[in-house]
């Protein structure tokens, strides 16, 4: 059940992603669009070459979204991989594991973020010891 969940949440995840990079994309798409039709409009292109350039624009608009879409979920599936080992060690302290560590990343946001969990685990633990202890 709870691999479930888990696959669940980094589908959600990465298909949120790959909507927003769709979104970015197609909105960057519709201003080429309609800086070429403005250039048609303002006779830039001849009217001889219109056919032609216009299979041509429509090919690497519609190449450039499904090519930048999957670029967007294979990106978005390596950043939502570390993210996921911190909500798995989240996971962890919630039922009350108080050893869980993340293992350390490379550089980034989420260096920052797993090393502040770490220290939050560490805390936790510390505090759970002292109150068994004193208990």
């Amino acid at each position: 059940m709870k691999n479930k969940k888990k696959v669940r949440r980094t589908q959600s995840v990465i298909i949120i992603f790959s909507l927003l990079v769709f979104g970015i994309l197609s909105a960057t798409m519709m201003v080429v669009g309609g800086a070429i039709y403005i250039m048609f409009r303002r006779d830039v292109f001849t009217m001889n070459s219109i056919e032609t350039l216009s299979m041509l624009i429509t090919f690497f608009l519609f190449a450039s979204i499904i090519i930048g879409t999957l670029i967007g979920i294979l990106t978005g599936r390596v950043v939502l991989k570390n993210i996921d080992l911190i909500v798995d060690g989240m996971d962890e302290l919630a039922q009350g594991n108080y050893d869980v560590r993340v293992p350390e990343l490379k550089s980034g946001i989420t260096k920052e973020l797993t090393d502040t969990f770490n220290v939050l685990a560490s805390e936790l633990e510390n505090t759970n010891t002292l109150r068994s202890d004193f208990i």
